[in-house]
């Protein structure tokens, strides 16, 4: 991905004038003009226009634009913590635009959520084959891009319904199972074909499959096993996984907890867990080893999560789990402080020397991590590893280190965000197009292979000389906290229509900005 012409400012400050020179000029051509949010969009959705058209009221075609860079819009309005939002020009004013907010609108109120993309049928793609390990965000996002292209896709999951985590372990009070069922139904619909109960590397080989004639394979398989915690006492009765306990709630097996729940970690999980544990009657601590702010779960749900009662013990690891007959009955912690970095540059927590306390639990929850529980399929072919024990990969191609197989997701990244996989399907479907067409693709064609990346030329009227809107920004609309315990229930409610209006007008339109910039450019360089 060429790099964004606007970031050269923070690594020159002293230098840039804001002219774009750079990018007239640059032999290599890796120098870009996009909008910040959209920049930092791991999917590079355009941001911008589809928030100009719901000002106009035009949802439908909003939701399209959207659908060209990630087809999980209803998906990604309810989970994706909104990276774009940090990247948002109106917080240097007063706060950002809430993005999420109005994607959940547009996603809410389109009524065209099965008008199909445009699909590039090509004679030549339409002879090979692909195969996608995993049906999961990673795994049918490369496969909607390459049926896009024209290729034959034939997706393998292991369970009996598709959407991995999305499917299985997301609780429903942020994710309704219908929501992803719509939304995997849209990307199926391509004509995309779907083989469940089908687990790879134990029902069928990767050389079975390429002797099937798949020319190209990707592996989505996720991060879905979990690591010990690593302490005296791990092993007693009391003591579960996170993704075990989610999974189960999900599936509506409800397993049984007591009324004195610790849960161990701070991300998606931990607090996805707690709350879960919350609405079936628990008093629950997060214990977690470094400041709240540090947590890498997303915040909006860590504040909720408070509110709605979760406590939270932080600056705490746990150290010993003590029980009796084999069944937990307390968990022993150490205090913490922050001192130095780790590895990351982030900040490291130290144990504070004879500082100790107990909290006394009848049932404990890890969540402390993900990892990749697919070596077999990746051993079976000789498919390198990194040293965190995840699948390695060119980061720029995203091929492994056997030339015909890809991979991408979390089973590449560790535990990451929905949008991130999704971002990670379309640039491997793009990859694994190039190494499938190297014989015949030119350079000329390359530039309008993918119509997902054409340039979209809002129709939208703007005033670059006019006010921004002074309204505040509107907030997420939730239920009371009174009416939440229910695990079905979604906290987050839609925005009206005439608060989408208020807030679309609050974008500063960067899109215009950078659309005048391209066309000066373009003019300069006919000169």
């Amino acid at each position: 991905m060429p790099m964004d012409a606007w970031g050269l400012a923070m690594w020159f400050p002293d230098q840039c004038r804001g002219c774009l020179e750079c990018v007239r000029v640059c032999p290599e051509k890796a120098l870009e003009l996009v909008a910040p949010c959209e920049y930092e969009c791991p999917a590079h959705v355009d941001v911008p226009s589809y928030i100009s058209l719901l000002g106009e009221g035009n949802v439908d075609e909003a939701i399209r634009i959207h659908r060209e860079r990630n087809p999980f819009v209803a998906v990604s309005a309810r989970v994706c913590p909104h990276p774009c939002e940090t990247m948002c020009e109106r917080r240097k004013t007063d706060n950002p635009v809430s993005v999420r907010s109005l994607k959940r609108y547009m996603a809410d109120s389109s009524k065209s959520s099965s008008l199909k993309p445009t699909i590039k049928e090509d004679s030549r793609n339409a002879k090979k084959k692909i195969a996608i390990v995993g049906s999961g965000p990673a795994g049918l996002s490369c496969a909607y891009f390459l049926r896009r292209i024209g290729y034959q896709v034939t997706v393998f999951e292991k369970a009996d319904k598709p959407g991995g985590m999305l499917t299985s372990m997301i609780p429903a009070y942020r994710l309704p199972q219908e929501i992803v069922n719509n939304e995997i139904d849209f990307i199926l619909n391509l004509g995309i074909e779907l083989k469940l109960n089908t687990e790879v590397g134990k029902d069928i080989s990767i050389d079975a499959l390429k002797n099937q004639g798949y020319q190209a394979i990707f592996i989505a398989v996720g991060a879905q096993g979990s690591p010990s915690i690593g302490i005296p006492g791990e092993e007693m009765n009391g003591v579960i996984q996170a993704l075990d306990f989610l999974r189960d709630c999900r599936s509506g097996k409800n397993p049984k907890i007591g009324k004195r729940v610790a849960v161990i970690g701070g991300g998606n999980s931990a607090i996805d867990a707690a709350r879960i544990a919350l609405r079936q009657g628990a008093d629950v601590t997060v214990v977690y080893r470094r400041n709240i702010e540090e947590m890498p779960a997303i915040q909006a749900e860590v504040e909720e999560a408070e509110k709605e009662g979760v406590k939270f013990r932080i600056l705490a690891r746990p150290k010993e789990i003590k029980g009796k007959n084999g069944k937990a009955e307390s968990l022993v912690c150490e205090e913490m402080m922050m001192k130095g970095y780790d590895r990351t540059a982030r900040n490291k927590s130290v144990p504070v020397p004879g500082k100790e306390f107990t909290l006394d639990v009848d049932t404990i929850i890890s969540a402390i991590g993900q990892k990749l529980d697919a070596e077999k399929i990746m051993k079976e072919v000789g498919i390198g590893f990194s040293y965190e024990g995840f699948v390695f990969i060119n980061k720029h191609t995203m091929v492994t280190n056997i030339p015909n197989i890809f991979s991408g997701g979390d089973a590449v990244t560790g535990p990451s965000t929905v949008t991130a996989a999704i971002g990670q399907g379309e640039k491997a479907a793009r990859n694994i197009d190039k190494y499938l067409a190297k014989d015949f693709l030119t350079d000329e064609e390359l530039k309008t292979r993918y119509p997902w990346l054409e340039h979209y030329d809002s129709t939208v009227k703007f005033n670059p000389k006019g006010a921004p809107a002074k309204h505040n920004r509107t907030a997420t609309p939730l239920i009371p906290v009174s009416e939440r315990m229910s695990a079905n229930k979604e906290v987050e409610v839609t925005l009206s229509k005439d608060d989408v209006i208020r807030e679309s007008s609050r974008c500063l339109r960067c899109d215009y900005l950078v659309e005048t910039q391209r066309q000066r450019i373009k003019t300069a360089a006919k000169s």
